[in-house]
């Protein structure tokens, strides 16, 4: 399991990301399922737009897999919605910066 926070590019909080990979033995994991946990104070920031494509993502099952250096988030019909390189992700034209909560805890 990866925990990342989940934050504008200006350094606004808007919440929680999960993954959880299929086969929790494979080394690096290649596929998995993630959730989006949205902070309500912060999510409703004048920073997203009022068509917040975040809140959508919060209430979907969304898969991930390993695309050569990228990992692409799926919906559950498996449409690309996002992708995830380095500490950004980009949804819906915007981007937003992952942080690392493992190394954090």
């Amino acid at each position: 399991m990866q925990q990342f926070t989940l934050n504008t590019p200006e350094g606004i909080h808007l919440g929680f990301i999960v993954f959880l990979p299929d086969d929790e033995y494979e080394e690096p994991p290649q596929s998995g399922v993630c959730m989006l946990r949205l902070q309500a104070a912060d999510a409703s920031s004048a920073e997203l737009p009022a068509d917040n494509p975040l809140q959508a993502w919060a209430e979907q099952t969304l898969l991930w897999r390993v695309e050569g250096d990228t990992l692409t988030i799926h919906d559950s019909t498996g449409h690309p919605v996002a992708d995830l390189r380095q500490q950004y992700l980009r949804l819906a034209g915007r981007l937003f910066v992952l942080s690392d909560l493992n190394g954090n805890l």
